[in-house]
């Protein structure tokens, strides 16, 4: 009795050549009649072009390869319905290359023709690959104020579609000294697409600034990198002396490019 390709093994390998992705397809042999469904959905690949490659590479060693025509590649945007053949080829094809027309989620998956043109072993389609394409960088934005007794409360906010909220650093520093991570706490906002939150930094005796840099990315590879300065040594107030009541300050009727004080009592 022949025996047929069964599940399908997708073994994952990156190999970079410019904007090239490329996932590695191993079809192996099972007993005849075995159903090749997906018992677990595939994890999400994030990546963050929109042109990859998928290669296929056919089991050499099947008993039934000579009923083998043709191998299809099916697209899904929900992995469940909606299968449509994408490109068909013999099957000593190299892979299939696919540009993805915009970001957001795509499924994908192999089914064998065989020269009856008919799906081979079985017309059941199960997701194998699952992309989930995001070509756009995250936002970040830092922002520090200073309390009545000098600690620096530190807020940050980040947007992505695919925002990889472990990825943050919040660092500080003081005079040009070495960078000092900060203590996170639990997100005041932390949902898949939006992250808010803050931290605290107490700054040493007598600093005139700190410097505030933070970076996060997002699950496609993408990062980005904030940067903030509180100046702490500002103008200081000075109370005016006292002025007799009786006494009128003396008028100046010619231009003066003085500086006015207004606070200055009259």
């Amino acid at each position: 009795m022949a025996s047929a390709p069964g599940h399908h093994l997708f073994a994952r390998f990156v190999r970079s050549f410019k904007t090239l992705f490329c996932f590695a397809i191993v079809w192996g042999c099972a007993a005849q009649g075995q159903v090749a469904v997906a018992q677990n959905l595939p994890k999400p690949v994030y990546w963050k072009q929109r042109l990859f490659f998928v290669p296929y590479q056919l089991n050499k060693d099947a008993d039934s390869l000579e009923k083998i025509a043709k191998v299809q590649l099916l697209l899904s945007k929900n992995g469940a319905t909606g299968w449509y053949p994408l490109q068909e080829a013999n099957t000593n094809v190299q892979g299939f290359s696919y540009h993805a027309p915009a970001d957001g989620q795509y499924w994908f998956s192999l089914r064998h023709i065989d020269r009856k043109g008919q799906p081979w072993p079985n017309a059941v389609v199960a997701p194998q690959l699952h992309i989930i394409i995001d070509t756009t960088k995250p936002t970040l934005k830092l922002t520090g104020t200073v309390g009545v007794a000098g600690a620096i409360t530190v807020r940050y906010e980040a947007h992505d579609a695919n925002l990889y909220a472990e990825s943050l650093v919040l660092e500080a520093r003081s005079a040009n000294g070495n960078w000092t991570p900060l203590q996170l706490s639990a997100a005041d906002v932390a949902q898949p697409d939006r992250l808010v939150g803050r931290a605290n930094w107490s700054t040493p005796f007598g600093v005139k600034s700190v410097d505030l840099r933070a970076s996060i990315a997002d699950r496609a590879g993408h990062s980005v990198q904030a940067v903030e300065t509180i100046v702490l040594d500002g103008p200081s107030l000075q109370m005016p002396s006292q002025v007799a009541a009786s006494q009128k300050p003396a008028v100046n009727t010619q231009a003066s490019t003085a500086a006015i004080n207004p606070f200055q009592a009259s």
